[in-house]
């Protein structure tokens, strides 16, 4: 019988645009692996970080922190925080600063 679910992310920090992946395992109550069965998944910050109901999948969407949860059809719950920043800044350049000569 699952009496615990444990939430994992693939990371717990991505940038606006990136994704990861929460993952549910299920454990006994003994403590021993068991299956899940069907998960659930939701965000308590959908405009900062959304995540697929069905298969976990979580787009940073804005700058911050949200809470990842998911349960089971039979209650079992958990969650994890994860944060999202900014992406780091890209450098634009590689062009000469010298102008073409001007025709006279």
């Amino acid at each position: 019988m699952l009496t615990t679910l444990v939430v994992t992310l693939g990371t717990p920090v991505i940038a606006v645009g990136d994704t990861t992946t929460a993952t549910a395992a299920g454990l006994d109550q003994y403590g021993k692996a068991i299956a899940t069965g069907t998960v659930a998944w939701s965000s308590s910050a959908p405009a900062v970080a959304a995540v697929n109901p069905t298969t976990g999948v979580i787009l940073g969407i804005a700058q911050g922190t949200a809470q990842i949860a998911g349960i089971t059809t039979g209650e079992q719950a958990a969650s994890q925080n994860i944060t999202i920043v900014n992406p780091p800044a890209v450098a634009v350049g590689g062009g000469s600063s010298k102008g073409r000569p001007r025709a006279k």
